[in-house]
């Protein structure tokens, strides 16, 4: 799937992410860094469209999969954090803030294995090239996103 928002169009009385994070916090910071679309080119081999798995905006699993990594949490604990951080919302794509979390633990579980070793390698390489180029120091590069 390409890389689609989660929400399009900011329905009356839903606040919208960008208005919400600070973009100085070092997750907005480095979202606003990632080339989404170079990662998302890596890796849509592994999606094709007709596949009969529902699908997932690749920005939504991918900025998961990186936060869950990252943070060390489980399935369960990124999408609850999800649920409840605007940061990791916007980190995934989001542009107005949701209170449930778009897609199930088992979705998740299952776009990760039908990315596998070969793709989250390429998601990995991304965003080493990514440290890189923000020239960070090992304290710097550790906190991130």
């Amino acid at each position: 799937m390409k890389n689609e928002n989660l929400q399009c169009q900011p329905q009356p009385g839903q606040i919208r992410l960008d208005r919400l994070v600070k973009k100085s916090h070092p997750i907005a910071m480095v979202a606003d860094l990632i080339d989404w679309d170079a990662i998302e080119r890596d890796i849509e081999q592994y999606f094709p469209s007709d596949s009969d798995h529902p699908s997932i905006p690749l920005r939504l699993a991918v900025g998961l999969l990186l936060l869950k990594c990252t943070y060390d949490h489980s399935d369960d604990e990124v999408l609850d954090l999800f649920s409840r951080d605007p940061y990791y919302q916007y980190f995934c794509g989001g542009e107005v803030y949701v209170r449930d979390a778009p897609i199930s633990q088992s979705m998740l579980s299952n776009w990760i294995r039908q990315l596998g070793e070969e793709g989250a390698q390429k998601i990995l390489k991304a965003t080493v090239e990514l440290v890189k180029r923000m020239e960070m120091d090992d304290d710097e590069a550790a906190k991130w996103p």
